[in-house]
């Protein structure tokens, strides 16, 4: 299953004149000497030095635009999970609703349904009094109707009696003895407390709450508060209308949504598959982290750290071990991998001898590497391609830098091969349709329509985005593709503001993003950076987060805020 990548044939005229939309790719990549790309375009790569380094904005939506191309017109593979499986999973199919849910009429309290109008101008000092003609639990059905000057005790969950309109709570009513006030029942006024028919006291029809449910049959209700038509009521259709959306299509789902699945009886949902990821590493040094390294030698940690980010992203690892430097090894067991839906490279991406990741990757096919290093510190040797219509990353070595360019440039791909438009996804918090796709009865539908994303400063290359929050009302489908403006891949949990227990240095013309542990002091949050350079993973291990310095900074001072990618 090639799940979001196109077959080996996409590689044709129309994909190489596609693969690097609205940008000079050559100009992100470094320059060979004197070797050309296969398709014929000018020079990709220069093993000694940089020629020019992407900026991170830059390099992400460049990327995204390609891996959409190359997976436009081949949508990942669908799959049927019951409920108990779903969670989590992208639906790959909008879900509506074949009832109304609830299908009756209900009450939200413990009370008493009533017509709302016998209740008009009720006080504690002048109740309204009703015939108490009987009560209703749930799962039963009121054999009877509520006639004028009438009411019937109800559950919570109740189906309410034919004629009621609203429901009194139980706390806003007493129930009196048989005889009931002087005159009757109906909207007479009561006798002082002891004359014919007086009030039953709180605590003694209820211990002390209100009236009690189960009162017998011609008992008196003194209603003490008015109630207004539909006042404690769910009506028929109120959550979800018959017809009605329930979920969109890529909508990842989440405990509430597979309630929602279950309140309209479909248990049984199609969910895009989960993208197979290729994780490789590459080097002469590594050994798998089962073995004892002799001399010169470490355990190969990006394996699995970057094994346990694709689970945990919703994507399938496929650990392939470890490729050494070595051209015909290297491009062999990357021709394994594209196999996959997707490729996740660590070592070998930067510009020394010994580093052959990105040539390698060149000599694939078209459209080949697209960025080779990022304006980001840790994470500069970052490699972005697409080969035979597969996504490929290219990681640095260092544990730190890879699990960071993961985070920047892996995560958004992989969730936009899991059926999530332009790479967004809710931790899951999905990102929300827009409010044509989401038109359901009821008020808690708009209300969850209405609320904006969290806006972050304008960065370098002039992007701003919502950090897939909820979309507001309005918002076209389209709006959240790559390169429209949006941080993909992330959820407003996924950040934090905290401001800085210390000065963080940088340097202009790269975007550093610093470890830091995150401290309450004073109801506020503070972050203090963590030491440590990008090949010390136990930095990273007591980091609580990074905090991110924009490109055009020289480092953020103590006391100013940071944005701070919470470490997951």
């Amino acid at each position: 299953m090639r799940g979001g990548c196109a077959p080996a044939s996409w590689a044709g005229p129309a994909a190489a004149a596609a693969w690097a939309p609205g940008a000079d790719a050559r100009a992100l990549t470094g320059g060979s000497r004197g070797r050309r790309r296969p398709d014929g375009g000018g020079e990709v790569l220069k093993l000694r030095g940089w020629r020019r380094l992407a900026g991170v904005a830059e390099a992400r939506a460049l990327f995204l635009e390609a891996v959409g191309a190359a997976r436009r017109g081949l949508p990942p593979a669908v799959e049927e999970l019951g409920l108990d499986a779903a969670l989590g999973r992208v639906l790959a199919e909008a879900v509506t609703s074949p009832v109304d849910v609830p299908h009756f009429p209900r009450s939200r309290v413990d009370g008493f349904a009533v017509r709302a109008q016998d209740t008009y101008g009720a006080t504690e000092a002048l109740p309204a009094y009703l015939e108490l003609a009987g009560e209703v639990s749930v799962s039963q059905v009121f054999a009877g109707s509520v006639g004028p000057g009438q009411a019937v005790a109800v559950a919570t969950g109740s189906m309410l009696p034919p004629g009621s309109d609203a429901v009194v709570m139980l706390e806003h009513a007493e129930v009196l003895g048989a005889g009931g006030p002087p005159g009757g029942a109906g909207k007479g006024r009561p006798a002082p407390p002891g004359g014919p028919g007086g009030f039953v006291p709180r605590a003694a029809a209820s211990g002390g709450g209100g009236a009690a449910l189960g009162a017998a049959p011609s008992s008196v209700l003194a209603v003490l508060r008015p109630v207004a038509v539909g006042e404690n009521c769910v009506a028929v259709g109120e959550d979800v209308a018959r017809g009605a959306m329930v979920l969109p299509r890529g909508w990842r789902l989440r405990p509430a949504d597979i309630a929602a699945l279950a309140a309209v009886g479909r248990v049984r949902v199609g969910v895009w598959a989960r993208p197979r990821v290729a994780v490789v590493s590459t080097g002469d040094e590594l050994v798998p982290a089962e073995e004892s390294p002799g001399p010169g030698r470490v355990r190969d940690c990006n394996l699995p750290a970057l094994a346990a980010c694709v689970r945990r992203d919703g994507g399938i690892p496929w650990g392939l071990g470890v490729l050494p430097d070595r051209g015909p090894e290297l491009s062999a067991g990357l021709a394994q991998a594209l196999e996959a839906d997707m490729v996740l490279l660590s070592g070998g991406s930067s510009v020394g001898e010994r580093d052959l990741v990105a040539s390698a990757l060149d000599a694939l096919g078209p459209p080949g590497v697209l960025v080779h290093g990022v304006r980001v510190r840790p994470g500069k040797p970052t490699v972005l391609a697409v080969a035979r219509g597969c996504p490929v990353v290219g990681l640095p070595g260092h544990p730190v830098s890879a699990l960071v360019s993961y985070e920047l440039f892996a995560r958004p791909a992989l969730l936009l091969l899991a059926g999530l438009e332009g790479g967004t996804g809710a931790e899951a918090v999905p990102g929300r349709p827009a409010a044509a796709e989401t038109e359901r009865a009821g008020p808690a539908a708009a209300a969850a329509r209405a609320g904006c994303g969290v806006a972050i400063p304008t960065d370098e290359a002039g992007l701003t985005g919502s950090r897939d929050g909820p979309v507001p009302a309005g918002t076209p489908s389209g709006a959240r593709r790559p390169g429209s403006g949006v941080w993909p891949g992330w959820a407003p949990a996924d950040w934090v503001r905290a401001r800085l227990v210390e000065r963080v240095p940088s340097a202009v013309g790269r975007e550093d993003y610093v470890r830091v542990r995150l401290e309450v002091r004073d109801g506020g949050l503070w972050a203090r950076p963590v030491p440590g350079g990008s090949a010390l993973i136990t930095g990273l291990v007591w980091a609580d987060g990074l905090a991110r310095v924009p490109e055009a900074r020289e480092g953020l001072e103590a006391g100013e805020e940071a944005e701070v990618l919470l470490c997951r």
